[in-house]
């Protein structure tokens, strides 16, 4: 098993998101960084997947 392809998740715990445009943007931003695989927020709490490279 090559550990340098597995994939991995975590929960961020986030305080001060208050609408949808602050989700979008991180989204964004956060969806653009190397190894990321999936994103989801739901106002307060990222899920994240990401590649290990």
């Amino acid at each position: 098993m090559d550990l340098s392809m597995s994939v991995n998740s975590v929960t961020i715990s986030v305080e001060g998101m208050t609408c949808s445009s602050c989700v979008w943007t991180i989204e964004q931003q956060i969806g653009k960084l190397n190894g990321v695989h999936h994103i989801k927020i739901i106002i307060n709490y990222i899920f994240l997947k990401f590649k290990n490279i």
